[in-house]
């Protein structure tokens, strides 16, 4: 049995760079590509390239918090929701590629 075949996994890279000569926190939203090749119990995988889907904010999505003596700090509250909305960018175009592999 020989099975060939391409597949990508959604991520998002943080990274710091200078801009404009100002320091600078981005992100970004990139699919990594990988080739298959298995061949009689033998697995062969290699990276192919990346592509970028979109450059993205911090945080990824605005929200209205509210805030009060007893409640967290507003950049907890921000930190946590990113990672929520981030889980669920990812999710999704994962699931959108699964779907669209399925379709072939």
């Amino acid at each position: 049995m020989v099975i060939v075949g391409t597949f990508a996994i959604p991520i998002i890279i943080d990274y710091s760079a200078i801009v404009y000569g100002f320091p600078q926190t981005l992100r970004e939203n990139r699919l990594l590509v990988f080739n298959l090749h298995f061949c009689d119990n033998i697995l062969d995988l290699s990276f192919s390239n990346t592509y970028l889907i979109s450059r993205c904010g911090y945080p990824l999505k605005n929200h209205t918090f509210y805030t009060g003596v007893f409640s967290s700090p507003l950049e907890e509250k921000i930190k946590k929701q990113d990672q929520i909305d981030i889980q669920e960018l990812l999710k999704g175009q994962l699931d959108e590629i699964t779907h669209n592999f399925k379709q072939k």
